[in-house]
């Protein structure tokens, strides 16, 4: 063992001492430790959240997001060439909690403090330089306000058409909300619509236009958000026609409630279009209002359906008041005796009697209209009737057929009446229609049963 360390020492030595410089010779020569600039780092934006709660904005956000974000770093070259194939292992990072502390004034611009940080993925390299595009924090106060859109009317269409109504197109909206940095707010003196002769004409008298933000120079101001970014135009130009508003209807109340009354905002409207298409309308409809879904008083925005080319200088929607009244419920005992009772088809040498002593009857109605009757009125004015086609002889349980008053309907039916049908006694006689006694003759009580020969 021991001839093993000590037999050619002197070589064994020189070759570790040659293995080493060549180690240092390859690891110098190979994969030298050198800098190399790496462009394309991403960029990460922090606490945006946090300084929109307090009522700012990055004004450049975007920029900073794009730009082209450069970095120097020193290391194996191994190492750095991942880095230089792939930028997205190196990541930037601005955080913007570092200025979110204390903010007071409307606009704010300080240097941009980005960290720059390596995927571990990635040894031995450290960050020598940073090498940003935008080296500059813009942080604005955010505001709001709302402006009445206006509308510029270009020569051509002046000199082209004349302008019905008091000239002026009709603009919906009537005003636009815009939002941003305040500074930028604080610029803007109007909103306005550019009205051209290349966007309408006699057929085409409603079009869709760009609203434009402009200063006291009449310059544009750009970056602020706005609540929508067109307005509809309605230009008057052509004939004019006043012709009445039409209601429509589909479907059918639910039970148990009435529309008593609708009123229309408008009765008529004036309509702006062609002579010729003009001539062919003689009223304007509303879109139909579905009754079925109506179980309370309500004022609804309703459209007209404007034939094309044709506008109005209102607005489309109209507001039609629907009055809805809830029906009352009231019930009544009637004795069968006196019924204002009709029996048809009793078989021949057939009679019946009643057996019922008395029915139920629950009528619904307006409340107002049932309180016109009193329960004498309700005995006249109910009629009742009762079908004994194909019953022989027996007892039975049959449906009556009530006829209620107008606009009271009867909400408890079937209502069912016992009755016997039996054969006439030979000694009955079937009287005439003269010998029948009148209501007037019928008395107000009677027996539980009524026996009754058959009609003729």
């Amino acid at each position: 063992m021991n001839k093993l360390f000590t037999q050619n020492l002197p070589w064994k030595i020189t070759s570790l001492v040659l293995a080493f410089v060549l180690w240092v010779f390859v690891i110098n020569t190979q994969n030298p430790t050198q800098p190399r600039e790496i462009s394309g780092i991403s960029i990460k934006i922090e606490g945006l959240d946090l300084l929109e709660q307090q009522g700012y904005e990055l004004k450049n956000k975007d920029e900073i997001s794009n730009q082209n974000f450069k970095v120097v770093v020193n290391g194996p070259r191994l190492e750095t060439d991942k880095l230089v194939s792939n930028p997205q292992l190196i990541t930037a990072t601005l955080n913007l909690a570092d200025y979110a502390n204390g903010l007071t004034q409307d606009s704010i611009q300080d240097h941009a403090n980005y960290k720059v940080s390596i995927s571990g993925e990635v040894y031995n390299v450290t960050i020598k330089e940073r090498k940003p595009q935008v080296a500059k924090v813009l942080i604005n106060k955010i505001d709001s306000k709302e402006l009445k859109i206006g509308a510029e009317i270009s020569k051509d269409i002046k000199d082209k058409y004349t302008l019905l109504g008091d000239g002026k197109p009709v603009i919906t909206p009537e005003k636009v909300k815009i939002t941003g940095a305040k500074s930028e707010i604080d610029r803007v003196a109007e909103a306005k619509v550019f009205v051209e002769a290349k966007d309408f004409s006699e057929d085409k008298l409603v079009n869709n236009l760009p609203i434009y933000l402009l200063d006291v120079d009449g310059q544009r101001v750009e970056g602020l958000e706005l609540s929508t970014s067109e307005a509809q135009v309605k230009l008057p130009i052509g004939s004019e026609k006043k012709v009445p508003v039409k209601v429509n209807f589909k479907g059918e109340m639910p039970e148990g409630y009435v529309l008593v009354n609708t009123i229309v905002s408008i009765k008529e409207v004036t309509l702006i279009g062609k002579a010729e298409v003009l001539a062919g309308i003689n009223e304007i409809q509303l879109a139909p209002i579905d009754k079925s879904t109506l179980k309370q008083t309500d004022l609804k925005q309703v459209e007209m359906l404007l034939p094309d080319g044709v506008m109005t200088l209102i607005d489309n929607k109209v507001s039609v008041s629907l009055e809805v009244i809830e029906e009352v419920n009231l019930a009544y005992t009637l004795q069968s005796s006196e019924l204002n009772l009709t029996v048809k088809n009793v078989g021949e040498n057939l009679s019946y009697e009643i057996l019922s002593p008395s029915i139920e009857v629950t009528l619904s109605a307006l409340p107002n209209t049932l309180l016109l009757y009193t329960e004498s009125d309700i005995k006249k004015v109910l009629k009742a009737s009762l079908d004994l086609s194909g019953y022989a002889e027996g007892e039975y349980t049959l449906p009556l057929t009530i006829t209620a008053p107008k606009d009271t309907r009867v909400v408890n039916e079937p209502i069912n009446i016992n009755i016997r049908i039996k054969k006439l006694e030979a000694d009955e006689v079937i009287p005439t229609p003269e010998e029948e006694p009148s209501e007037s003759d019928t008395p107000s009580e009677g027996p539980s049963e009524i026996e009754k020969p058959a009609e003729g």
